[in-house]
């Protein structure tokens, strides 16, 4: 600060510990403590790590007393503008026994606005059965600071100390936010390493994005990433240099350029045309149709600081619906994926390629995509000359989509109008199935030649089928035969009332009053007549010749009605 030093004093009241605030000029000093807290701080070092923080226009110190209770604690104080009085505002509890938490503290202004974004506190003891040492992420709600996540180091390492130096970074990955290094100088037995932590909206990718052991630097060091340091450049090129304190050493490492690549995909013709790639119509008109590729991938240094040169060779590899078993197109190789590198430079370099989509495609609804994945030739280290360039991770995908044609006008938004009209065979009577006829019609003036549909249906508390999914043709008409079963066994009606509803996810509301049709069917029930002769009838007439007479021949016949089953097959 520019008028005052701020110190702490780990020893003061019997290793309770404080702050020592001194002036400049060395004219008057302070001793700074908390009552409330004092009878409970014996022996716990506080002042032993200290940071500044700055949010809203206000000034705050975070302490910490690691052997607070042997569970380490944080003590956040607000310093008055004016008055220069102290203020406890918040305290923040270690949570394991002998975790050294708060041990060290590290602010990070991750944009530059001079406003605190974080609070790391190290827990460099924390251990578990695989990692040793954990730092926590803490965050301002109003003017608190809550929990945001912890970072750790790799598993196996119980003892590795991860915490013990904690550092913000010059910005190295080229996002213009500071980074984070951590060290853990007891990992892989005692040789130590350095993990780097990337910033992302005002916090931390609790991932890291690199890890640097000092076993590939130097076999012979030790306690790698006991302190770090990386806010310089020492070289002069526009890149950060980080320094690594080990046991007797320092090691200062260069910071590797970083390329963004910026993939752009062109590809003609713009639109797949469905007619010649769907099974309907004449098999004849099916053709296979080739896309015509052209990747470009625009370089750039991420660090526009950086004065070197790029030379480097690019690794890509191309696949052609990734996610599918079953592909809709492949590459002049006969497969769906290619693979080719390409030596890039500043600026722009294409490379062209060829798609063939085969023909009688059932998924025409959902775009083809395609799958750039980069990478940068890695030949190794040079020992002399400027470090070789990496890639941005965030440039190493791309996936690209290749539509197909909707004919859906100026502003590609297609609009449905839907209609359909319901006949039936006539009765319902005795008959295993009784057959219904749909007429389904897209508006339009345009013609279409005749071809089969698919149609998919699923038998619930109604039947609803799918007709001709996934896309449903403009300028068509759908004949729909549907044949029911009949049932004896049920109570019918002097007529069946069916309802049919067709629908469309884009239709508009002002079009669906000749989306619905309803038919009455009469059912008529089939009857068996029986014509019985009864005895009584007249068996013979008797005349004589000798006289002329007039005689009643009588016949009587009984007629019976047998009603029979409905329907003989009551399963159908």
């Amino acid at each position: 600060l520019q008028d005052r030093v701020i110190l702490g004093a780990v020893g003061a009241d019997n290793w309770a510990g404080g702050i020592l605030e001194q002036q400049n000029d060395f004219d008057g000093e302070r001793f700074i403590t908390t009552p409330s807290v004092r009878k409970e701080m014996e022996g716990a070092y506080l002042g032993y790590a200290l940071g500044f923080l700055q949010h809203h226009q206000k000034e705050f110190y975070a302490v910490g007393a690691p052997r607070y209770q042997h569970l380490g604690r944080v003590l956040l104080f607000e310093v008055n503008a004016t008055s220069q009085n102290w203020t406890l505002k918040q305290e923040i509890k270690g949570q394991q026994t002998g975790s050294y938490f708060g041990g060290v503290l590290c602010t990070v202004d991750i944009d530059g606005d001079q406003e605190t974004d974080l609070l790391l506190i190290g827990a460099q003891q924390y251990f578990t059965e695989m990692r040793g040492g954990q730092v926590y992420a803490y965050g301002w709600k109003e003017d608190n600071l809550i929990l945001l996540g912890e970072l750790n180091g790799d598993l196996g390492y119980p003892l590795g100390r991860f915490g013990a130096a904690i550092t913000d970074l010059a910005d190295i990955n080229g996002d213009g936010q500071v980074d984070v290094a951590v060290g853990a100088p007891l990992e892989d037995e005692e040789r130590g390493a350095v993990y780097i932590y990337n910033s992302h909206e005002k916090t931390l990718r609790m991932q890291y994005s690199q890890r640097i052991t000092g076993a590939t630097i130097s076999p012979g060091l030790r306690y790698f990433g006991q302190s770090i340091h990386g806010k310089t450049d020492l070289s002069g090129d526009g890149l950060t240099n980080i320094a690594v304190g080990a046991l007797g050493k320092v090691v200062v490492l260069q910071s590797r350029p970083i390329v963004n690549v910026a993939t752009q995909v062109t590809f003609q013709p713009k639109e797949i045309p469905v007619k010649d790639v769907e099974c309907s119509g004449d098999s004849k008109a099916w053709q296979n149709i080739n896309l015509k590729l052209t990747i470009c991938f625009i370089n750039s240094f991420a660090i526009k600081s950086y004065s070197g040169h790029l030379s480097a060779k690019l690794l890509f590899h191309l696949e052609i619906d990734p996610d599918r078993v079953k592909y809709r197109g492949e590459f002049r190789n006969g497969n769906n994926v290619i693979n080719g590198d390409k030596e890039i430079s500043l600026g722009s370099v294409c490379i062209l390629e060829e798609i063939n989509i085969t023909n009688c495609i059932e998924d025409y609804l959902s775009a083809i995509k395609l799958l750039v994945n980069l990478s940068l030739e890695e030949d190794g280290e040079l020992k002399n000359g400027p470090p070789r360039p990496i890639l941005n991770p965030l440039s190493n995908r791309t996936v690209v989509e290749i539509p197909f044609e909707k004919n859906c006008g100026v502003d590609e938004v297609c609009v449905t109008d839907l209609k359909i009209a319901f006949h039936s065979s006539g009765l319902l009577k005795k008959k295993k199935v009784a057959a219904i006829r749909l007429n389904l019609t897209t508006a339009s003036l345009l013609s279409q030649s005749s071809a089969y549909i698919l149609l998919r249906c699923q038998d619930d508390k109604g039947l609803a089928c799918n007709v001709s999914h996934p896309i449903y043709r403009n300028s068509t008409k759908a004949l729909i035969q549907l044949q029911f079963g009949v049932l004896a066994d049920v109570a019918w009606t002097e007529n069946l009332e069916m309802e049919v509803y067709v629908s469309s996810e884009n239709e508009a509301n002002d079009t669906l009053q000749n989306n619905k049709a309803r038919h009455s069917i009469p059912v008529k029930y089939p009857i068996n007549i029986i014509v019985n002769g009864l005895e009584t009838s007249s068996h013979y007439v008797n005349f004589s010749s000798q006289q002329q007479e007039n005689k009643t021949v009588t016949h009587s016949y009984k007629v019976s009605q047998c009603l029979q089953a409905f329907s003989q097959n009551k399963n159908s």
